[in-house]
């Protein structure tokens, strides 16, 4: 279970993922977003590292999912059961105009050692799109950016590879003004699908 963060931008991340893990974003990213809502229900999910990253971030987590599916329509796949922006009880993917996006976004680290993984695990296709990327860093595990008691996030590896936390921000970790609210870059009235309207990604300033 994983969301792919290769980048800072959720258009490009969908646009470089191969159709298999493409799709496979489809149920992970929408499962992660349920566990999310019903916490009580699903407890030992929302524990999970994978799940952990998002909590408090749904809304961003909501424009990853619509980017994965609005790309899913453009490659020309089916998906019977998410559509991009969907508006029902069960399925809500309605897209807020504003989000907040995690404290961890724009780490280094982890995008690029998620650009890593992918080049490790298919070659043939992300050597195009990360031609400076030769797969060396995956060792087969992710690290999930974890927030610890003091406000301080870390990347935290699973405790079967007994390697240290990687201090992401320490203390009262803020972002800078212009990225407390991150413009959607798929709000309803603008996105065609094939016709994407996407606003610069901006980079979360961290005390390193």
């Amino acid at each position: 279970m994983i969301t792919f963060c290769p980048s800072t931008d959720f258009a490009t991340i969908a646009r470089c993922l191969d159709d298999k893990r493409l799709g496979g974003q489809r149920n992970e990213a929408w499962s992660i977003l349920k566990w999310l809502r019903n916490p009580d229900r699903y407890s030992n999910f929302v524990a999970a590292g994978y799940c952990a990253m998002w909590k408090g971030y749904e809304p961003a987590l909501v424009a990853y999912t619509n980017a994965i599916l609005i790309e899913w329509d453009r490659r020309g796949k089916k998906s019977d059961l998410l559509k991009p922006f969907q508006d029902d009880s069960e399925r809500n993917l309605v897209q807020d105009e504003f989000y907040k996006m995690p404290l961890w976004w724009g780490n280094e680290d982890l995008h690029t050692y998620h650009q890593h993984a992918l080049v490790a695990k298919l070659p043939d296709h992300y050597k195009d799109h990360f031609p400076d990327v030769d797969g060396s860093l995956y060792n087969g595990s992710y690290p999930w950016p974890r927030e610890i008691e003091d406000g301080s996030w870390v990347l935290r590896w699973p405790k079967a590879r007994k390697m240290p936390d990687k201090i992401i921000c320490q203390g009262d970790c803020t972002v800078s003004e212009e990225n407390v609210a991150a413009l959607s870059s798929m709000r309803r009235e603008d996105v065609g699908i094939g016709e994407k309207r996407h606003s610069r990604s901006k980079r979360i300033k961290t005390k390193r």
